[in-house]
């Protein structure tokens, strides 16, 4: 779908990782970790591309949401996803989630 932003949050790297915002190429990838069984305790569900793409510019509609695609610092490989959301700046708090390693 054209028009979604896709640089929401930055890069940002680690050792032997490194975390690069989500955008609408990964969404084949997201599919395949969350449909995982061996992956995705929470699978079972069967999620389509056009519904994956639909909660992406939900997600780029948040400021207070942010989610990244894991990538190996070596080889570049998709490798996990995680996020922080939920994101309260008064108080200084926000939950982390959405991992599938």
């Amino acid at each position: 779908m054209e028009g979604i932003v896709s640089n929401k949050v930055r890069d940002l790297y680690g050792i032997n990782c490194y975390l690069t915002g989500i955008s609408e190429k990964d969404t084949d990838f997201i599919i395949a970790l969350r449909t995982n069984e061996d992956l995705n305790s929470l699978s079972g569900k069967s999620l389509l591309p056009e519904e994956h793409i639909k909660w992406l510019e939900n997600y780029y509609q948040r400021d207070n949401d942010f989610y990244w695609i894991v990538r190996d610092i070596k080889s570049n490989e998709r490798i996990s996803t995680a996020a922080l959301f939920d994101i309260d700046k008064h108080l200084c708090k926000a939950e982390s989630g959405r991992y599938i390693i």
